[in-house]
């Protein structure tokens, strides 16, 4: 049965997502493909069944080490209130041929009432546990412990570290307490008890002035309490889910993929000398090789476009006015030049042609460069069988 909800899934996956690869998660064998190596160079569509109550799956793929995050992604049951039988997860990040990646999947469910209703009040504890040691009541004034950007940065890490575990459906993560509450323990450093401070306290006729500066600081420092309480909370109002399951798959395969040289076959055109009506050229069928810059898997257009080259013309050059030349090194002229491809199959050159002054009244052994341009058709060469790892 599970067999085939497997080909199902892979079945779907070509249908729909017809730009993506497939790839089939087994979670009870914690690997990919049935063991076979992951697609290189291109995107890929994660696929598998999801486990009972799972509402939630993060992906994150590392390098080979394991220590640097690549890539993170995510799959979400739209509706939080049921369960789902499969997940798909988009991966566009081609993963380079040769190589090992780490992956790691976080599976998370729906939090109930009851463990949300403990997640708050833990939080709720842990920050005004916190306050409660940072802030002092003195005879006149309130103190704090700590500068109070140390204590913003303390309750953030609280927040985050008790958070750390948790989703949400809205994707919210905790950026930070506000300007407001930076602002409220500003004021209740600066907060000074004096008796103009008191007149809603009046009332109290019997009240020494230690029990009103206390009770006016409580005051304040409850104030702080709600307001920290509140944007914690935010965090929580999103349908949060916690972490339930992890699974890592070290050191996966990538397929093996081969090196790819260019050979051009064109035409050019070799500048010899003069300009205007007293212009020089020569042209000839040239044949080379390309080197492009950048594989069009993780490079711009731009950069896998352009590409090195290097090849000979396959005549000698004959510039007239009995002016003609050869080359120093193959007996033939040798070039070398960028490439650029402008179609498919056709590749623009254009560099430096090293030549040897072969001219019937020239008796030396002159060598000289000189620019060219040229438009060639470009046939792809595997070079090399697969690297075996």
């Amino acid at each position: 049965m599970k067999n085939i909800f497997t080909i199902c899934l892979c079945l779907c996956s070509v249908g729909i997502f017809a730009q993506y690869k497939p790839v089939v998660y087994d979670f009870q064998k914690n690997y990919f493909n049935e063991g076979q190596p992951l697609p290189a160079e291109t995107r890929f569509m994660l696929s598998g069944q999801v486990p009972p109550g799972v509402n939630m799956i993060e992906m994150k793929i590392f390098d080979e080490v394991g220590k640097k995050v690549l890539y993170t992604s995510r799959w979400k049951h739209r509706n939080y209130d049921s369960t789902a039988s499969g997940f798909n997860i988009a991966v566009n990040y081609p993963l380079r041929g040769n190589q090992e990646y780490t992956f790691e999947l976080y599976f998370y469910q729906t939090l109930t009432d009851k463990e949300e209703e403990k997640l708050i009040q833990q939080l709720d504890t842990t920050l005004f546990a916190y306050l409660d040691q940072s802030v002092t009541v003195n005879r006149n004034s309130v103190s704090l412990q700590k500068k109070s950007k140390q204590m913003i940065e303390d309750m953030n890490a609280i927040v985050r570290n008790s958070l750390g575990q948790q989703r949400n459906k809205a994707d919210y993560r905790f950026e930070g307490f506000s300007d407001i509450v930076k602002n409220k323990i500003a004021q209740l450093e600066d907060l000074r008890l004096r008796k103009a401070k008191f007149s809603i306290f009046k009332k109290k006729e019997k009240a020494s002035t230690e029990e009103i500066r206390g009770e006016y600081a409580t005051q304040q420092l409850e104030s702080l309490k709600k307001l920290v309480s509140a944007e914690a909370h935010n965090a929580l109002d999103a349908g949060t889910s916690r972490l339930t399951d992890k699974a890592v798959i070290d050191n996966y395969p990538v397929e093996a993929t081969r090196t790819v040289v260019s050979l051009n076959i064109g035409y050019g055109g070799i500048y010899g000398s003069g300009d205007g009506d007293n212009l020089r050229y020569a042209s000839a069928p040239y044949a080379g090789i390309s080197l492009p810059f950048g594989n069009r898997a993780f490079a711009s257009k731009f950069a896998s476009s352009l590409s090195l080259s290097a090849g000979v013309f396959l005549t000698n050059l004959d510039f007239g006015n009995n002016e003609t030349a050869s080359g120093p090194v193959v007996g033939l002229p040798v070039y070398t030049g960028l490439g650029y491809k402008i179609f498919n199959f056709l590749r623009l050159n254009a560099g430096a042609t090293l030549l040897k002054n072969t001219s019937p009244n020239f008796s030396g052994n002159q060598i000289y460069v000189r620019p060219f341009v040229g438009l060639s058709a470009e046939i792809n060469l595997w070079m090399g069988l697969n690297k075996d790892r």
